[in-house]
């Protein structure tokens, strides 16, 4: 069976002995091997990174679950004489402490699958601006997340 050779700088046409030869030569499969050494590593990387990505949200999403906003200590009351410091009173505008203590939460954090599920679900182009607008405002999801929620990438 006559066939080209796989790696593309060679590519001349030799008699395979077996259906599955793809070089014409150990060198062209050395050199092939050589040239593409680094991809297989880069893919492994980022499929690694990814899953730690979806890992993380999905920690932080639990987090945020617990117990989420309340100091006990300041729902109890016990803040007189107490000198809050001010990043406490509104920490990355994750809440605000009102008259009696406790924290109100401005909103719950979404995570990055959550925005993906969303962009899924949007039927139209004033939806899809719409879903845009609340990502690119959302102070909790690094410029990767928000690239990767655009992307499909989790």
């Amino acid at each position: 069976m006559e066939r080209n050779c796989d790696y593309k700088p060679c590519g001349k046409k030799y008699e395979a002995k077996r259906d599955s030869s793809k070089f014409c030569s150990t060198s062209c499969r050395v050199m092939f091997s050589r040239a593409n050494k680094g991809n297989q590593k880069k893919e492994a990387e980022k499929s690694f990174l990814l899953q730690a990505n979806v890992a993380l949200n999905s920690l932080l999403e639990m987090v945020g679950k617990i117990n989420y906003g309340v100091n006990p200590a300041l729902e109890q009351g016990n803040v007189k004489g107490v000198q809050l410091p001010v990043d406490y009173v509104e920490f990355k505008n994750l809440g605000v402490i009102n008259d009696t203590g406790k924290v109100t939460p401005l909103r719950k954090p979404k995570s990055i699958v959550r925005y993906i599920e969303e962009r899924l679900e949007c039927g139209n182009a004033d939806e899809y601006d719409s879903w845009l607008e609340q990502l690119e405002s959302d102070p909790y999801l690094s410029d990767r997340d928000k690239q990767n929620a655009k992307t499909n990438i989790i």
